[in-house]
């Protein structure tokens, strides 16, 4: 008997993410907006308004990348084996794809606060094992598979080390996830209707880059850690952010 698992994450919605708002040289005759400054620093210092930033500018972003996780094939027969069976043929498929969408804003010159949408992509493991209780032995090890989810971002981010047409940015906040999972027996091509539904919120982090095109266009790389219970997934990811 054959065991596959398969989680089903909605794996075309490219969604939520965070990053920065445009850092610009912009020359004015009164000296403000000085190189790697945002729009508002100027606002600030004309207006001597420490609040001009806020709720000033707004974003949006799109991007794709690759995700990965820390299950492997060793994780996996130890797993079944705590469980009371030893398994073979074991194949894990942690690589996939991934996205996410995002809106953010301004708080003040360096900080940004974000929500959005993140799609870990889909995830799958199969493995073998002799038994004499295969009811059993797909409801023990349902549970043996890489992690991925989708869900709801919310995070605050803060720019630094801003040039003249690159920045840096660093992020904090948390995943509101859900998880749909589907247990599979590969010899029969058949579900064993063995479904379950994880759901859950738990810590991110990221750091990235933002490469500034224009006043209104930034190109964005950055790299994303979620802390699951059970396991870390990264999202290594490249997108396209507009000013609005």
């Amino acid at each position: 008997m054959k065991f596959s698992f398969n989680q089903l994450a909605l794996s075309a919605g490219l969604l939520g993410a965070a990053f920065a708002l445009p850092a610009h040289a912009q020359q004015s005759e009164s000296g403000y907006g000085l190189a790697g400054k945002t729009a508002c620093v100027a606002a600030q210092q004309t207006r001597s308004d420490s609040s001009a930033c806020f709720f000033e500018h707004w974003y949006v972003v799109l991007s794709v990348g690759y995700v990965t996780g820390g299950l492997s094939e060793g994780d996996i027969a130890q797993g079944a084996q705590d469980l009371g069976f030893n398994v073979f043929d074991i194949d894990v498929d942690d690589g996939r794809v991934g996205g996410k969408f995002a809106v953010g804003t301004a708080l003040s010159e360096n900080w940004m606060v974000e929500v959005g949408y993140t799609d870990l992509g889909e995830v799958s493991a199969a493995f073998s094992a002799e038994t004499n209780n295969p009811d059993g032995f797909f409801d023990l090890t349902s549970a043996l598979h890489p992690t991925s989810a989708q869900g709801f971002t919310a995070s605050v981010l803060y720019q630094f080390l801003r040039q003249e047409d690159w920045y840096l940015h660093a992020r904090a906040g948390a995943y509101f996830w859900n998880g749909d999972f589907d247990s599979l027996d590969v010899f029969a091509d058949t579900s064993v209707n063995n479904f379950s539904d994880d759901s859950g919120t738990d810590l991110y982090v990221g750091l990235g880059a933002n490469i500034v095109l224009d006043d209104d266009i930034q190109l964005v790389l950055e790299w994303e850690r979620f802390m699951f219970e059970n396991d870390d997934v990264d999202l290594f990811s490249f997108g396209v952010s507009y000013q609005f």
